[in-house]
This record gives structure tokens, sequence and C-alpha cells, in this order.
């Protein structure tokens, strides 16, 4: 049975991470004029002049500061003006938005972590430590660990949500109804992420707990 849990979970995991994948493959090259990352942020945030919006030559991927309360784009998504990146950009500017209507979600997260990004990648340490965590000592350890990656899970889960609800409207009116359509269904995609994500440490969880029951 703990064979057979880890498998679901690591297909679970490549089936999330491939759907990323096709996603970004089918989008990267369908460009809308005039719009780039920074622009789009921009429009979505125009009426808060609290969100400062930058290009960043030190980051490898595209952020929002929890603790400063900036946006900080590569130099790619920042000039960038394809369906993958527009989606990207939407995700950083609801999380602005959000954490400047003072979300209880975000502001918890913001007391946690430094930086909040648009790729959820919390089912790897999950998976990585049901991995190593093969004895009962190990097991009570990692579920621990696992409960707390569970807990960060359901915030990003709250906030992906939240963020998207704040953000639809203006979207729809900034976008061309396919434009926004594709957008959407991009942002569904790793809202699956998020929710496979989840899915996957409870299963692992349940690993652990079987492990120190037989």
């Amino acid at each position: 049975m703990n064979k057979i849990l880890l498998l679901i979970s690591i297909i679970l995991i490549l089936v999330a991470y491939i759907r990323i994948i096709l996603i970004y493959l089918k989008t990267k090259n369908i460009k809308i004029n005039d719009l780039t990352g920074f622009d789009l942020a921009k429009e979505l945030t125009s009426n808060y002049d609290e969100i400062n919006i930058v290009e960043s030559n030190s980051i490898n991927i595209s952020k929002y500061n929890l603790k400063r309360r900036i946006i900080r784009f590569t130099n790619k998504d920042y000039n960038s003006n394809d369906i993958f990146t527009l989606t990207k950009s939407s995700f950083l500017s609801s999380y602005s938005l959000l954490h400047l209507n003072k979300d209880k979600n975000i502001n918890l997260l913001s007391n946690i972590l430094p930086n909040i990004d648009y790729l959820n990648k919390s089912s790897i340490p999950s998976l990585i430590i049901s991995l190593l965590a093969n004895s009962k000592g190990d097991a009570k350890i990692a579920i621990i660990l696992l409960l707390i990656i569970l807990v960060y899970q359901y915030l990003i889960n709250e906030i992906n949500n939240n963020s998207i609800e704040l953000t639809n409207k203006d979207l729809n009116k900034i976008l061309s109804k396919k434009d926004y359509l594709l957008v959407t269904k991009t942002r569904n995609t790793y809202l699956f992420l998020n929710k496979i994500s989840f899915i996957t440490t409870l299963i692992l969880l349940l690993r652990e707990i079987l492990i120190i029951i037989y």
C-alpha cells in the first residue's frame, strides 16, 4: 500500500507539471501587441500608487516581494508580451492587490516568507520528505513536516482563488475575449497544480501514518 500511495503521488505531480509545460508550449508564441508583462501589471494596479513594479537582473523567476510589497519581474517577463508571460503578470499583480486589501491569508504568509511567485513547487519537498521517511521514527518527523507544508498549500490555494476573483473583471476589460480565455485557461492550469500539490501531500501524509501503524 505504501508503494502504491507513493506511485500515485508521483504520477499526480508529473501530470500537473506536464500540463504546465504543455500550456507553456501552446501559449509562448501567442503575442499581444503593445502589452508586455510590465504593461499589464501597471494596468491592473493603476489605481494604487503604493504598488511598485520593477525589473530585476538578480532574480531567475518573477515574484512578489511580501515584505517590501514590490512586483519584481525578470528581464524577460518585464518585456515579453506572450500569453504565458501575461498570465504570470496577472498573478503577481493580483497578489499585490490582495495584500493591499489586507487579505488575511497573504498577510499571514508575509509573516513567514519574503516572496511569493506564480509556480507552486511545494509538492517536490513533500515527495522528497516521504521518499526519505521509511521507518517509524522518520515517519513521525515527516508527518510534522508534511502538516506544515499542507498549511502552506492551503494558504496558497486560498490566495490564488481570491486573487483571481480580484482581477478577473479588469482582465476582461483589458484583453480581447480570445486572449482573456487563453489567459484564463493558463491560470486554471496553475490552479490545477495547486490542488494536485495539496492532494499529493495528503496522500503522502497518509503513507507516513500507515508506516507508523504497520
